[in-house]
């Protein structure tokens, strides 16, 4: 987690300066790659455990470049009048992911431990081969040359976003981390989200010690079980 909460800084500068098609190909096969990886220590026999730490290190390192290039995706493809309601349907895609790995993972745990690595990376190396085959970034890489910030503008007489510009003429540069910091809402926005996360993970990480620890790991009969049990909390 503290890799990817590094590597996030730096994706977002990346994704500010190359295609968000190539940088999220990479980040999604490179997570693939080395989850595999980590399930691969089973099948060749690895007991070494800075083999699993650097697996897991480069990792969140290559996960890193997913949440800021797709939110600049929506961003590009979505007004601002429609942006809010777009972006709360799309970030159920967390919810979805979380439940979705984890019953996967419990599924294949009965072939072995090593394919509940295996699996979810193979799948995420899939798509990222979809995305980079036809992901457009944005409405001008179809040919639709519609300004949807601009059509905003024209509807509302709200201050322009520093973000955004009123001429597609102006080539947008990319900002850096305090100017970013200055925009009106992340501050406030990255707070709730900091202390959102701590209760989210603190039950992530503490509740199974909590039940393994307790008497209530005896009403826990298989692993699918206590999959579901696990989610159930979240």
């Amino acid at each position: 987690l503290g890799v990817y909460a590094i590597g996030m800084f730096f994706a977002g500068h990346l994704g500010d300066r190359v295609d968000l098609r190539i940088l999220l190909t990479i980040g999604m096969i490179g997570t693939g790659l080395f989850t595999a990886a980590f399930g691969a220590g089973y099948w060749f026999d690895v007991h070494n455990f800075y083999y699993f730490l650097g697996m897991q290190m480069i990792s969140g390192l290559f996960q890193s470049s997913g949440w800021p290039s797709v939110v600049a995706v929506v961003g590009n493809w979505f007004g601002k009048s429609k942006r809010g309601l777009i972006m709360g349907i799309w970030n159920a895609h967390t919810s979805v992911g979380n439940i979705s790995g984890s019953l996967i993972a419990a599924a294949m745990l009965k072939y072995g431990w090593c394919w509940s690595f295996a699996v979810p990376g193979i799948m995420i190396a899939l798509v990222g081969l979809t995305v980079f085959l036809f992901l457009p970034v944005g409405p001008d890489v179809i040919g639709i040359q519609e300004d949807l910030h601009l059509k905003d503008y024209e509807k509302s007489d709200m201050d322009t976003p520093l973000l955004e510009r009123r001429s597609s003429d102006v080539k947008e540069k990319a900002i850096g981390f305090i100017e970013a910091w200055r925009i009106p809402g992340v501050a406030p926005f990255a707070l709730c989200l900091f202390f959102c996360k701590l209760v989210a993970y603190t039950f992530l990480y503490w509740l199974p010690f909590y039940i393994s620890h307790t008497g209530m790991s005896s009403y826990i009969f298989a692993v699918t079980t206590a999959s579901l049990f696990f989610l159930a909390t979240k």
